[in-house]
């Protein structure tokens, strides 16, 4: 938070006021940023947010990170737990608690 704090205290906020950049590199930095790309601006179709949220892609992707989420935290919270009814030293618990995140490490790749 302190550099966070201290970057907004010392950076400039404009373009103009950037004493490290020349004469050209502002005059072409404030053109680049108030000129839009006509092409760029006519490719991207203009929707509404609430459209966007409720997407059917959108709320499948948001299942899919949820799921592995919940999975994830249940594993990690609630495996060693469950393992350790077995009467098993820490070490073992350890090790066994690790084999899912192994796959999924090998999975994913």
């Amino acid at each position: 938070m302190a550099l966070g704090l201290l970057a907004l205290l010392i950076l400039p906020h404009d373009v103009p006021s950037a004493r490290w950049l020349t004469a050209a590199q502002r005059d072409w930095l404030t053109r680049e940023l108030t000129e839009p790309d006509a092409a760029a601006v006519a490719d991207v179709p203009q929707v509404p947010l609430w459209r966007q949220l409720f997407n059917k892609q959108v709320l499948l992707l948001t299942l899919v990170y949820m799921g592995g989420t919940a999975v994830t935290n249940g594993l990690s919270l609630w495996q060693p737990q469950m393992i350790k009814s077995f009467h098993m030293s820490t070490m073992q618990i350890g090790l066994l608690n690790a084999i899912p995140f192994a796959i999924a490490s090998v999975a994913m790749y």
